[in-house]
């Protein structure tokens, strides 16, 4: 599922609009998922220490996911201001100015790779707690939500449109993550 998020819309705005605009979204993904790396590692190393939580301690994995998720949300609010800063000098230098045109994408897609690292600690707290196939539904859902949702904005907005479809998924899934954490927590006290 997530080789579909990272490769779907590319391939969906190169054939909507041009092989440029692809390209030009080529460069603004790499570049949020070069910010995603560090809490990326920081969510594989994790997950040992809530697998522990979970069969010593589960209460305290409420408070050990809230307190990482704050910290991977300033992490990515930390990454949308690098991109507003230096975005453009990097485009230009992996792509030449004529890639310009892809700072505004690199902005949504930084807003959105802020709100999916929101969802980190939870992602690994519901897998350590026993729900791997939650996880995957939860992510099969998302990922259908977002190939309709590029397939709508795509055609009427452009690479714009493949940005807010990005936001727009990150915020479902953090929303149903929040929602199954929330019960799953509870019943786990």
């Amino acid at each position: 599922l997530k080789q579909v998020r990272k490769y779907l819309p590319i391939l969906m705005v190169g054939w909507f609009i041009d092989a440029v605009a692809a390209g030009g979204f080529r460069i603004a993904i790499s570049l949020t998922n070069a910010l995603k790396k560090p809490s990326l590692a920081l969510a594989k190393a994790m997950y040992p220490e809530l697998a522990k939580l979970a069969v010593t301690g589960p209460e305290k994995i409420r408070m050990i996911v809230g307190k990482i998720t704050l910290v991977s949300g300033l992490v990515g609010c930390i990454g949308v201001v690098i991109s507003a800063l230096l975005g453009k000098v990097i485009i230009e230098l992996l792509g030449g100015a004529e890639y310009l045109f892809a700072y505004p994408i690199l902005l949504l897609l930084a807003v959105a790779a802020m709100i999916e690292l929101c969802g980190l600690a939870i992602e690994s707290a519901m897998v350590a707690l026993g729900y791997p196939g939650t996880m995957l539904s939860l992510r099969g859902i998302v990922s259908s939500v977002y190939a309709i949702l590029l397939y709508i904005s795509i055609p009427i907005y452009g690479t714009t449109g493949a940005g807010v479809a990005a936001i727009f998924s990150a915020i479902l899934l953090l929303m149903l993550l929040l929602f199954r954490f929330e019960k799953v927590s509870k019943s786990a006290r």
